[in-house]
């Protein structure tokens, strides 16, 4: 598979993310429960055998599992404009196997964390609240193709911010004191 992340870029989805919690602890949207899914994933961000001590994304490779699926992607590719963090559809579903395929190679896992995602579509957008066990927060997750169908939907919620721009890999390295290269 020959895929750059530049030409990625031609199908990009747009999120915007921001705690989902208001300060006197209600949530901000809440989910009716015979209409949403709920998935629980773990990922993981592996380092090849090669690559220095110091953290530099470019070099990973993400593995995330979800039930018996596994998907792989490259690091954490996205671009953040303003408030949206655009990234590309860069994902692909891969056997169970490669993973550990992967750490026969010399690969270790660097960082991994378990994500609880409750979500509901609403024709092309998504909006899911996220729990990420490791920073022991919820998010609010809105994703689209479209700038304009996303923010038109952050505004319809009465959801102003504050946006969060930086990935939960990014969260957590920094809540252990580390940053990325």
């Amino acid at each position: 598979i020959d895929n750059s992340f530049v030409c990625s870029f031609r199908e990009p989805y747009y999120k915007l993310k921001c705690k989902n919690e208001l300060p006197d602890g209600q949530k901000f949207y809440s989910f009716d429960k015979s209409k949403s899914e709920t998935e629980n994933f773990i990922e993981m961000y592996l380092r090849p055998p090669f690559a220095s001590e110091e953290i530099k994304i470019d070099d990973w490779i993400k593995v995330m599992q979800c039930g018996i699926r596994y998907y792989l992607s490259l690091g954490d590719q996205r671009i953040v404009d303003k408030f949206f963090i655009i990234r590309p559809k860069a994902e692909f579903e891969v056997g169970r196997t490669t993973l550990g395929g992967l750490l026969a190679l010399g690969y270790s896992v660097v960082v991994s964390f378990k994500r609880t995602s409750r979500t509901v579509k609403r024709d092309q957008l998504l909006i899911a609240a996220e729990t990420i066990d490791s920073l022991n927060e919820s998010f609010l997750v809105l994703k689209g193709p479209s700038r304009k169908i996303v923010a038109a939907e952050a505004s319809n919620l009465g959801i102003k911010g504050p946006w969060i721009t930086k990935s939960y890999l990014e969260m957590i390295l920094e809540s252990k004191g580390r940053s990325l290269v």
